[in-house]
């Protein structure tokens, strides 16, 4: 899988559910089962083992993309509530 299939899994399977999970406290199990299936699970595992082929630095900028996307949303819902606070206090 290259980063860009990556991102794009990410984008249509994760993404989308990410706040529902942070709420309860677990990630689907149907999310698991799509990421083993498109090969995000033991990414640097030999095929033949049933894992993805891929390489370590493959497998690792995967990790670092998830990490930056979780950090940005964090950011993004932070920054959001910060301009709420902001414009309330505005208005008074």
């Amino acid at each position: 899988m290259t980063e860009t299939e990556f991102r794009r899994f990410v984008e249509a399977e994760i993404a989308p559910h990410h706040a529902q999970w942070e709420k309860d406290g677990r990630v689907s199990r149907e999310a698991w089962k799509k990421a083993g299936e498109n090969g995000l699970l033991c990414a640097a595992m030999p095929e033949e083992y049933g894992g993805a082929g891929a390489d370590f630095l493959l497998q690792a900028r995967g990790i670092e993309m998830a990490l930056i996307d979780d950090l940005l949303a964090e950011m993004r819902r932070d920054l959001t509530g910060e301009i709420r606070g902001i414009l309330d206090r505005a208005e008074h």
